[in-house]
């Protein structure tokens, strides 16, 4: 089940972050939809600055 984390992101106030058990959930509401980060690799932090920093080559 994933809950929904209270979490402003500069730029992206629209983002919805969530977590569950193993995960990370990142979607800054660009239109490229949800990333899922998995725990044991990030950060939260890191999850969303990989997120933001994420280009389309």
């Amino acid at each position: 089940m994933k809950t929904t984390i209270e979490k402003t992101v500069k730029g992206f106030e629209n983002a919805i972050i969530s977590e569950n058990e193993e995960s990370w959930f990142v979607d800054l509401r660009t239109g490229l939809g949800e990333a899922e980060y998995p725990k044991c690799d990030f950060t939260l932090d890191q999850a969303i600055k990989d997120q933001i920093n994420w280009k389309m080559e």
